[in-house]
């Protein structure tokens, strides 16, 4: 392992820890005080999607970081 593969992992646990803390921070603050959901299965099924969105945009970024530096253009 080079040193950019190195450093891409660090930030990779690093940002993944940051969005899902704050992708659950988001969705347990909409879910209510007492953690249950307060309405509908479908604004369940809308928080859960949100969820799901806010976790999958760092990680389609470190994949295309990642490919980036096995090709070797980073």
């Amino acid at each position: 392992m080079n040193f950019k593969m190195i450093l891409w992992w660090i930030v990779n646990v690093f940002w993944l820890f940051i969005f899902v803390g704050f992708a659950t921070s988001i969705t347990m603050n909409w879910l209510g005080d007492d953690g249950y959901i307060v309405e509908t299965g479908l604004q369940a099924l809308v928080y859960y999607i949100i969820l799901i969105v806010l976790i999958s945009i760092p990680v389609a970024a470190q994949t295309f970081i990642y490919k980036q530096l096995k090709k070797g253009k980073l």
